[in-house]
């Protein structure tokens, strides 16, 4: 069979036809799908590249942050004692509040055991004020707009937050003790506990004072005396001062029949006690709080470091300078 002129030029273009299209079948369409597929690779990947670029980039201001709060516990924690354990707590106390010149000159004393605790914990809530609004029938039919109800829950707003917050739980050490004193020595005792906590901005507080005897076994109008100056023998000890009791320039006075101003009768003492001293029982507690580490926060960031394309040879498996 023959073909003419045609025939075969009918046919010679549908071989090419043929050719071409299995062509694109076989070696074009599977290329071009690759790189389909590798662009939306490439544009994902460019994607997480940026998103990592901004995450290195917001490197510095977290590392900030971190310190930040870092230098915030720190003040924190500063507003609280040292820890301490129950033998060092005793000699904090007797070295600091009790053994002091004056009252050793002042025979002021310890009695019975000291009841000191190690270490252990306590809760401490916020404080907050509460404020009181009363409110009556009148006071509502007044509120036509509910102005005054939203003034009320504005002034409420903190007491309202800070009483939904969790207490906190710190470490804490607790002493009791009874101690033989005057009234004037007792309050110079609290006094320099306030002062010493202010000073040394330390968590402490005498959560309990009780006193035995409130007259100090003085009668009405008896004051004590000491001497102003604190002796001391040869061998440097202190000397115990004198106690004086003596009648006070307050004593009230009353008119006597003849005119004249005299003192007010005084009862007689009866008792043995130990005229102007009593003994007083005291609950001491401090708290403690762990000053925060300084954390590491890295190297501080250089976007240069991206530029050229050594990090590109960069492996997970090697190990970062």
């Amino acid at each position: 069979m023959k073909f003419g002129y045609r025939d075969r030029i009918i046919l010679l273009i549908a071989c090419v036809i043929i050719i071409f299209c299995i062509g694109i079948f076989l070696f074009i369409k599977p290329k071009w799908e690759a790189l389909e597929k590798n662009q939306k690779a490439l544009d994902t990947k460019q994607n997480e590249w940026s998103q990592t670029l901004e995450s290195f980039k917001s490197i510095p201001g977290r590392q900030k942050t971190i310190l930040s709060k870092y230098e915030k516990g720190k003040e924190i924690a500063a507003e609280f004692t040292p820890e301490m354990n129950s033998v060092e707590l005793d000699k904090f106390l007797q070295e600091k509040f009790m053994n002091t010149d004056i009252h050793v000159a002042h025979n002021v004393r310890a009695k019975g055991a000291v009841s000191v605790t190690d270490q252990g914990t306590s809760s401490i809530s916020y404080y907050y004020y509460t404020p009181n609004f009363v409110t009556y029938p009148l006071f509502e039919a007044a509120d036509m707009d509910g102005s005054l109800a939203k003034a009320i829950a504005e002034k409420r707003k903190e007491s309202d937050i800070l009483s939904n917050r969790a207490a906190q739980t710190v470490g804490s050490g607790k002493s009791t003790l009874t101690i033989h004193t005057d009234r004037k020595d007792l309050m110079e005792l609290l006094k320099a506990v306030h002062e010493y906590a202010v000073k040394n901005k330390d968590a402490m507080i005498i959560n309990s004072v009780s006193i035995s005897d409130y007259t100090f076994g003085l009668l009405p109008g008896e004051i004590v005396e000491f001497p102003e100056e604190i002796t001391k023998d040869a061998d440097g000890k202190i000397e115990l001062s004198e106690v004086t009791i003596k009648e006070s320039e307050a004593t009230v006075k009353s008119d006597n029949p003849t005119g004249t101003s005299a003192n007010t009768t005084k009862k007689e003492r009866t008792d043995s006690a130990d005229p102007g001293y009593t003994d007083v029982t005291i609950q001491y507690d401090v708290y403690y709080m762990q000053e925060p580490m300084k954390p590491y926060v890295g190297p501080e960031y250089n976007e240069s470091i991206w530029d050229g394309d050594e990090w590109r040879n960069y492996t997970a498996a090697e190990k970062a300078s």
